[in-house]
């Protein structure tokens, strides 16, 4: 049943992509069709080092067979990714006996969420960097202590998400506290913590400074780390106590719920809306006239106290974080949302009875149905960006001479360039 809920939510992000791209995500395909199967320099952005770097080579490997443009196969390496995240999940809450009602609605809570869901089927390095998260989150969950082996596969999994976002890097706390609590002893627990921080921390910034070198041929710590840290200036730190209290609580509802009501209103009569909303209105009524109250055919059992301070830790070390850096951007809160999915699930195997576990599934159907209307289908169509409406507009209008500018400030001074442009304008160069 896992597998097949993952399965469902694969199709649904591969087939009903967004066509509101993340900016970010066009810049990455432009970038890979520059490069065209070979590595350049411009894949490699130190906040997401090999995200581009993996689209460039999966894209040549593909070739080999069909032709493909980058920004759909990224966008596809994300469906992918996002459904083995879900599934992956499910089987952590599964292993912790939250029962089989209770893991599939919690999958699908976390697969229909507005912003996983949106950015699943996008273009960017968030989705990939939380999947190796959870499955680092997945090794640390299963019972018994912390051996050697299970260090080091969470240790690989930690790196690889490092590598897709640096954001990663705070998941650090997550481990330790893994290490602690799982270690027999509080001597072996300590060295325990030392290996594992300076294996994982020595390999990382082994790979960083290998593609630094490789593009820069520069070898000074005083060029690496200013590299290393290198961010948009478009990048947005919170500088008062309301500024932060607002838009961290409209960030984090945007995890449910999200959408604009003038895209809503735009496709309100097209058929998959008003399917959704007739099957949205049924689940409603029926929620609110199920009066009936089941028994609870099974025994609570509350999660591992050790993967509750996981998840606990997990959500506090990013959550400081992201109370000033950009908290009103959403996605960035992707990076915790498997923890509350995994909290809630579990407090609610062990708090409620089964009656309202049959109600939590239908109010995630619910959500799902509002997101579709709201999210993901209005924002699946072209004319939901502004960049696709402009290029059709004026692209045929251009001349093959005819460039356009999108100027990208980095701390560092320089600037990213590109000739390819983007699906939907038949000529014109865009340099980004």
């Amino acid at each position: 049943m896992l597998g097949l809920l993952a399965g469902v939510l694969l199709v649904v992000y591969a087939s009903v992509p967004t066509r509101n791209y993340y900016w970010d995500g066009i810049k990455f395909a432009l970038r890979i069709e520059d490069c065209g199967g070979t590595f350049c320099g411009s894949l490699v952005d130190p906040n997401h080092l090999l995200y581009c770097t993996v689209g460039n080579y999966a894209r040549w490997v593909i070739e080999r067979v069909q032709p493909i443009r980058a920004l759909p196969l990224l966008q596809g390496m994300n469906a992918i990714a996002g459904a083995i995240a879900v599934l992956i999940l499910g089987d952590a809450l599964l292993v912790q006996g939250a029962g089989l009602r209770i893991t599939l609605t919690a999958m699908a809570l976390f697969g229909s969420g507005a912003t996983w869901w949106r950015y699943a089927s996008d273009a960017n390095a968030y989705i990939l960097s939380v999947l190796f998260l959870v499955i680092a989150f997945r090794i640390g969950s299963a019972p018994g202590p912390a051996t050697p082996r299970r260090l080091a596969l969470m240790s690989v999994a930690h790196v690889g998400a490092m590598l897709f976002h640096q954001m990663a890097v705070l998941f650090t706390p997550v481990a330790i506290s893994y290490v602690i609590v799982k270690s027999r002893r509080r001597a072996s627990a300590a060295v325990r913590c030392v290996l594992y921080g300076s294996v994982t921390g020595t390999t990382t910034v082994a790979i960083y400074a290998a593609f630094f070198v490789g593009i820069t041929g520069e070898t000074g710590l005083g060029s690496f780390v200013p590299w290393v840290l290198t961010r948009s200036s478009e990048a947005a730190v919170a500088s008062s106590l309301f500024g932060v209290v607002r838009d961290t609580a409209l960030s984090y509802a945007r995890l449910l719920f999200g959408g604009r009501w003038r895209l809503f209103l735009t496709y309100a009569w097209d058929p998959p809306i008003l399917a959704a909303a007739v099957v949205l209105a049924a689940v409603a009524v029926w929620l609110i006239l199920d009066k009936r109250n089941e028994r609870q055919t099974f025994r609570p059992v509350a999660l591992d106290p050790a993967v509750r301070l996981m998840c606990w830790v997990w959500l506090v070390s990013f959550g400081i974080f992201l109370l000033f850096w950009e908290p009103r951007n959403a996605f960035y809160k992707l990076f915790v949302w498997a923890p509350i999915v995994f909290l809630l699930a579990g407090w609610m195997h062990r708090r409620c009875a089964g009656d309202v576990h049959r109600r939590a599934g239908k109010a995630v159907v619910a959500l799902a149905l509002v997101n579709w209307i709201f999210v993901v289908y209005p924002y699946s169509r072209a004319e939901s960006s502004p960049l696709l409406q402009f290029s059709r507009q004026l692209g045929d209008q251009w001349s093959e001479a005819t460039v356009l500018y999108r100027e990208l400030r980095l701390t560092t001074g320089t600037s990213a360039t590109s000739t390819r442009r983007p699906s939907g304008c038949t000529s014109t160069a865009w340099r980004l």
